[in-house]
């Protein structure tokens, strides 16, 4: 009995200094990440914005937090986008100050899906820039059909927005000099080949000179042809002639000439012959659109056919 007492007396004294203190405290000094990694633009173009104040802001952080201070880019090369990825942590924070400008690596779009998937935040510096600068850009497709009339976009860009005077050229010669404060439309039919449309900005106070003039290549082919299947009268051909060489047909043939086939409104027992045709052709990068109608898809008994497959 005695050594019973006294081991529950032990027990019980063991309790009271555990209760007295419930807790230790453990001290370990260990490596960690910069507290907030900023990126500075360090590309030409950031040149239009005063870089100063991101080193005066850098010395005020660093009062209050441990900061990273990382530049991006160099004279030619902006690859903000890898060095933002190479500098995300999970759950870190990341503070840029550049003007979102990229030539090559990863897009921004790709380096916010990441910050996403790693729960970091990004915070980008709002700033206005201290040079004027203005650009001019065509854009319109690079392809285009003989003897069809193509619209092309001409814009100018840059900041204060203000009025500038605008030379286009066709394969060298003056077409048109027009008074631009953000676009204007010009159309054009052009012959077969090759032709080159330069757009020049005629502008003072401009920083950087090199984005003044804008080049254009644009190749002219001959309206492709295209096969449209058809049992019955449609209006669609008069549409399409506009744009393709259109054979109208009442059967598939060998499908060797045309560019894409277009059916239009055939039930499932006209196409299913050829199914395996359509097949072939498609899967050699031929184009195939499908018109519905009183006869085709749900009416024309498509379901569980080989064409639908």
């Amino acid at each position: 009995r005695s050594y019973v007492f006294v081991s529950r007396l032990i027990i019980f004294a063991l309790l009271l200094i555990a209760l007295s203190s419930p807790y230790s405290i453990y001290e370990k000094l260990a490596q960690s990440e910069p507290a907030v990694v900023f990126m500075m633009d360090n590309s030409s173009s950031f040149d239009l914005f005063d870089r100063s104040k991101g080193y005066e802001l850098d010395e005020q952080l660093e009062q209050q937090l441990e900061i990273d201070l990382r530049l991006s880019g160099d004279s030619l090369d902006s690859p903000l986008g890898d060095d933002l990825l190479a500098s995300l942590r999970k759950g870190g924070s990341v503070l840029v100050m550049s003007d979102g400008q990229i030539n090559k690596g990863a897009s921004l779009g790709e380096v916010a899906l990441r910050a996403q998937q790693l729960n970091a935040t990004i915070n980008v510096l709002e700033m206005e820039p201290t040079k004027p600068d203005y650009s001019v850009i065509i854009d319109g497709p690079s392809k285009i059909n003989t003897g069809i009339e193509t619209e092309f976009t001409i814009q100018v860009v840059g900041t204060p927005a203000r009025e500038h005077d605008v030379v286009l050229y066709v394969d060298g010669q003056e077409v048109m000099k027009n008074k631009a404060r953000d676009e204007f439309m010009f159309n054009k039919k052009f012959s077969d080949g090759y032709h080159t449309l330069q757009a020049e900005l005629v502008t003072e106070n401009d920083y950087f000179k090199e984005n003044n003039v804008f080049y254009k290549s644009v190749k002219v082919i001959d309206k492709p042809a295209i096969a449209f299947v058809s049992t019955d009268v449609s209006p669609l051909p008069t549409l399409l002639k506009d744009v393709y060489v259109v054979e109208s047909v009442s059967s598939f043939g060998s499908l060797e000439k045309p560019y894409a086939v277009v059916l239009n409104d055939l039930p499932a027992a006209s196409v299913e012959p050829d199914a395996e045709t359509l097949r072939q052709f498609v899967s050699s990068g031929n184009g195939l659109v499908v018109f519905g109608g009183l006869n085709s898809f749900d009416r024309g008994g498509y379901k569980g056919t080989s064409f639908e497959n």
